[in-house]
């Protein structure tokens, strides 16, 4: 018998499947797996504020430098 989970979240089309026989080793894989994905989002919040600080300092500096 195989324990299964999936995880998923809106920055990745496909969900993870994990499927382990021993429930420890199975939440060792899901931590691991959510830790992956927080990762992810991490990065892509870091990479979409440091855009949008970019966009709003620019026009300052154009303005004050010219």
């Amino acid at each position: 018998m195989c324990i299964s989970v999936s995880v998923g979240d809106t920055l990745e089309r496909e969900p993870t499947h994990i499927c382990e026989r021993n429930p420890a080793k199975l939440v060792r894989k899901f931590m691991k797996e959510l830790e992956r994905c927080e990762k992810n989002i991490q990065d892509k919040v870091r990479v979409e504020f440091v855009q949008r600080l970019k966009d709003i300092v620019r026009p300052e500096l154009k303005q004050e430098f010219g």
